[in-house]
């Protein structure tokens, strides 16, 4: 099964294929709320952003042993716990490809209030079963 290494949040990204390069620009740990965003009221959600390019990166568990799995992208808000969608995605490692990269494109965030949001990646280990690999947060705070 794929190893996940980890996981960067990013503005954009651009893929070279011929030169096999992945540039990543602007590096999101965090993002404010434009000023004059109104209060939200009980159990109202608002589209924030900037447009998140969440980049994963994968690599074989052994070297020589070509792999392929399903994974997926789970996005959780602060309050509650509360889980706002998930994509699922391919991770292949065949051929000469020992690591590998899979991007997924997140329009906005949907806000619920500030906090910390949470990117989960899972691997699916059977038909039905997944399994946690890897998650990271960042913070979405008030305007000032």
């Amino acid at each position: 099964m794929p190893r996940f290494e980890m996981m960067l949040f990013a503005q954009s990204v651009t893929v070279d294929r011929e030169k096999n390069t992945l540039s990543i620009f602007h590096i999101i740990d965090g993002f404010g709320v434009p000023a004059g965003t109104p209060e939200l009221a009980k159990g109202q959600v608002l589209p924030v952003g900037p447009p998140v390019v969440v980049i994963t990166f994968w690599r074989r568990a052994k070297m020589s042993v070509p792999e392929s799995a399903s994974g997926r992208m789970r996005l959780i808000g602060p309050k509650g716990r509360r889980q706002f969608g998930s994509s699922e995605f391919k991770v292949e490692l065949g051929g000469d490809s020992r690591r590998s990269q899979a991007m997924l494109n997140i329009p906005f965030i949907p806000y619920v209030g500030p906090g910390e949001y949470e990117i989960v990646i899972d691997i699916k280990v059977r038909k039905d079963k997944w399994k946690r690999v890897g998650s990271r947060e960042f913070i979405v705070s008030k305007p000032t």
